[in-house]
């Protein structure tokens, strides 16, 4: 039951949400799905909304594919912010497009350009963002700019350097992403922005040793709390890297557009890239390169599996030095790992492993033995689960729907509902439990 489980998860394409669509049918919304912007011209003016506030910018410059506007008050040279624009346009716009897919054209406001605003910000762990609200007429959610854009914090950035193009070409890909696969896990997202960052020639602005320090970390996860967050994002990197160059461009490619999710994406990315290889064996080979590929490690002794490429690697931390006979009982979470050293360890050696084979779906009492079925929503962003039955209630003149149910919502982002229509999907009324 537990491996057919696992399979159904791997091989499940989840459909992604889409507030338009569910605006439409559970509050009769009928206003347009698009909007039509004006035609720009370098010098306007605009209100935006930056996530907290309304801001005022002017667009300083425009390119076949971009705007690039600047707040007003920021101090940012016109010459510079042209000179930025065109370098993005001629050097990193094509190589983005052709590796992770299109940009959502002409758009949500039917026009062929996206906006890049450069903003002031007190926000010292935020280099840049992107707000998917945007991609949605304001009539539908307020404080949407309507347009497809993407946001530079001009508090932590130097318009110019690296770290500036590094941060522009991440949020980029989130953009585009959005498009292509709006449900994508957060951290194969995050992991592909970085991606973008070293295929674009930026290969100093993502941090490994944040999770190199932390390998108990686990991988297909995400939080964001300040002790782990970085540890995610440095985790998301070097899979990344390590699937691009492992399984090369082509594999990225479809990746990027695929509809499964996750490990989902990697599993269904194997199965077409390296048939031989498990997702679990791909995963261990990883977490081998991620300890053998150190700064000192000799790359031409090393089986290609078991390094890295664009990256030079300190050794991770190593959770426990074995001695001559030693029992290791612990806990580590999927996709986490403990490096054990046997370095101390002479003559013959035996080494057993025992672990558990299944681990619980969801944080509930069930009994483990039963064989009764039930409905599971996964934690995806970004994600419209929904399970629709057909009944026939002419006969009756009230009913009653039972049903026992376990949650975990994300405040402000999650949200459970039963609904029902009348006239077979027209429309339909939110119940109240």
């Amino acid at each position: 039951m537990a491996e057919q489980t696992l399979q159904q998860l791997y091989t499940t394409n989840f459909p992604a949400h889409d507030y338009y669509e569910s605006a439409v049918r559970l509050s009769g919304y009928s206003g347009p799905r698009t909007i039509t912007a004006p035609s720009y011209q370098i010098g306007d003016q605009h209100t935006f909304y930056n996530d907290t506030d309304d801001i005022e910018a002017t667009l300083t410059a425009v390119t076949t594919h971009t705007y690039f506007w600047v707040e007003d008050g920021l101090n940012i040279n016109t010459a510079d912010i042209v000179a930025v624009a065109n370098q993005f346009e001629d050097e990193y716009y094509e190589q983005l497009v052709h590796l992770f897919g299109p940009l959502w054209q002409p758009g949500v406001d039917n026009d062929l350009r996206f906006s890049v605003l450069h903003i002031r910000s007190s926000a010292e762990d935020e280099l840049g963002f992107f707000r998917s609200e945007d991609e949605y007429p304001r009539a539908l959610l307020p404080n949407s700019n309507e347009q497809e854009i993407i946001y530079m914090n001009m508090g932590e950035l130097e318009l110019g350097e690296d770290l500036y193009y590094a941060t522009l070409v991440h949020e980029v890909q989130h953009l585009i992403q959005w498009n292509v696969d709006a449900g994508e896990a957060a951290w194969m997202n995050e992991g592909l922005s970085q991606l973008a960052e070293i295929y674009l020639g930026f290969d100093d602005t993502a941090d490994t040793i944040d999770y190199l320090e932390n390998p108990d970390t686990r991988l297909n996860s995400w939080a964001y709390e300040d002790d782990t967050v970085y540890a995610h994002y440095a985790a998301a990197y070097l899979f990344l890297v390590y699937v691009w160059e492992q399984l090369g461009e082509t594999a990225v490619q479809e990746l990027a557009r695929h509809p499964a999710n996750g490990m989902a994406g990697i599993y269904a990315l194997l199965q077409g890239f390296a048939p031989d290889t498990s997702l679990e064996q791909f995963t261990a080979n990883w977490a081998a390169a991620n300890y053998l590929d150190h700064g000192s490690a000799d790359e031409a002794a090393l089986d290609g599996r078991y390094l890295y490429h664009s990256l030079n690697l300190r050794r991770p931390a190593i959770h426990q030095k074995a001695q001559q006979t030693i029992d290791i009982d612990e806990q580590l979470e999927q996709f986490g790992v403990h490096y054990i050293d046997l370095n101390d360890v002479r003559g013959p050696v035996t080494i057993s492993f025992a672990g558990d084979t299944a681990v619980p779906l969801i944080d509930a009492d069930l009994d483990q033995n039963s064989q009764d079925p039930f409905w599971y929503a996964p934690a995806v962003d970004e994600m419209n689960a929904h399970l629709t039955g057909v009944y026939d209630l002419s006969s009756v003149n009230q009913a009653t729907l039972t049903y026992s149910i376990w949650y975990d919502l994300e405040e402000g982002y999650d949200y459970a509902y039963v609904s029902v229509s009348t006239d077979n999907g027209q429309t339909w009324q939110l119940l109240t439990p």
